[in-house]
């Protein structure tokens, strides 16, 4: 409860002792939803890794998702310049309305009236996810490891050879996957991989998203030209 005493001097609740937070989804970007918290939600959020509010309604605190299973993951913890609104960046399970839309904000300004025209959020860009899992790997290797440390944050603390071994067995199995198992298999292999070099690349202090610049930058490049420039010189006689 210090840590949270600690932060909260910095908030500026109104004379109920809350503030309004806003819930970002990592992915998209996309604001999900406004709430309210309280201290002892935000104690709650920080303790649990999942976005907690304060009803106002029942006078209680309430988890997102709880009952639906549509939880939000705590990613970053924001607070404004004025010190009286929190953002919540979070990995949001969707949707994120209680009418069932992926976020709250499923009314358009149309003319005079205010038009039904729901977000959906469902599909991401294949740049959007590397960028999330990247900041994800940010976030689990800058905060203190907490009494139960994440997979992710086990891979990190274990150090390099730990990470290689990783690579080695998910790669192995990828292999074996290719040969002689399904597709949804293949590709579930294949993503193991991709997360356990995301993982090593983290311990190197390299994000994934820059594997994907360097892709980029390959594009319309011949693969043997590429494997030329890289060749070593040989040595003038």
């Amino acid at each position: 409860m210090e840590t949270v005493d600690t932060l909260w001097k910095q908030v500026q609740p109104d004379e109920q002792g809350l503030v309004p937070c806003v819930a970002q989804d990592l992915r998209t970007r996309a604001v999900l939803m406004v709430a309210w918290v309280s201290k002892e939600a935000l104690a709650a959020t920080l303790s649990s890794g999942y976005a907690t509010y304060w009803s106002r309604s029942r006078q209680e605190l309430w988890e997102k998702g709880a009952s639906s299973g549509n939880r939000q993951r705590i990613v970053h913890v924001r607070l404004d310049c004025d010190g009286d609104t929190l953002l919540y960046l979070v990995e949001a399970g969707l949707p994120a309305c209680h009418t069932g839309t992926d976020t709250c904000f499923h009314w358009r300004w149309s003319g005079p009236v205010w038009a039904r025209d729901p977000v959906a959020l469902q599909d991401h860009s294949s740049r959007e996810v590397i960028d999330a899992l990247d900041t994800v790997l940010d976030l689990r290797a800058q905060t203190p490891a907490p009494k139960k440390p994440s997979y992710t944050r086990t891979l990190l603390d274990a150090g390099l050879e730990k990470q290689v071994a990783k690579i080695e067995e998910e790669t192995g199995e990828l292999i074996e996957a290719l040969g002689n198992e399904s597709d949804d298999r293949v590709i579930s292999e294949c993503a193991d991989v991709l997360f356990h070099v995301a993982v090593a690349l983290k311990g190197r202090r390299l994000a994934l998203r820059s594997v994907i610049e360097e892709l980029d930058r390959r594009f319309g490049t011949s693969g043997l030209e590429e494997k030329a420039r890289r060749k070593p010189t040989a040595p003038s006689e």
